[in-house]
């Protein structure tokens, strides 16, 4: 058996670390997005939100860029952002259901992975009420990582 299933999440961190996102996103979508992301496990989740937040700013290759690529690459950031934050936000839920049979380290990723995202959504904010509850769940999730996860630097940066 090949592709996500069977590899361990040390070396899709690793792809991940070396620039093989688009294609760990591309193998991770299947499992993290649709109805398929309520029984995903966890890890999977969570480098699969890592690997959106990539995707998305890199922007898009160039064989599904357009001609207007200012817009292209704001509604593919926006898209791909969305994606990862909603893959982040189950793996949360996940970990709720799950009952604490999660690594207590990959519970904070996902908290962290939930603060990044929706940092990262709020140029796409339309108005003020949506800039304040962003920043509620930012600093709920970004607190809980801290929490969860003390050695990590980037939880601090959120």
């Amino acid at each position: 058996m090949t592709g996500p299933a069977s590899e361990n999440v040390e070396a899709i961190d690793s792809r991940l670390d070396n620039g093989d996102f688009r294609a760990v996103f591309d193998e991770l979508r299947p499992l993290c997005t649709g109805k398929g992301a309520k029984s995903a496990d966890l890890r999977f989740l969570v480098r699969f939100s890592r690997a959106c937040m990539l995707v998305a700013d890199d922007g898009p290759s160039s064989k599904n860029a357009a001609a207007d690529d200012d817009v292209n690459f704001k509604d593919f950031r926006k898209k791909h952002l969305k994606i990862g934050q909603q893959a982040a936000l189950t793996a949360v839920k996940v970990s709720l259901e799950g009952g604490g049979e999660f690594p207590v380290h990959e519970v904070g990723r996902a908290h962290k992975w939930v603060a990044i995202l929706t940092g990262l959504l709020d140029e796409f904010c339309e108005g003020t009420s949506e800039r304040i509850a962003n920043g509620h769940l930012i600093k709920e999730n970004a607190d809980k990582a801290a929490k969860l996860i003390p050695t990590d630097p980037y939880v601090f940066q959120v």
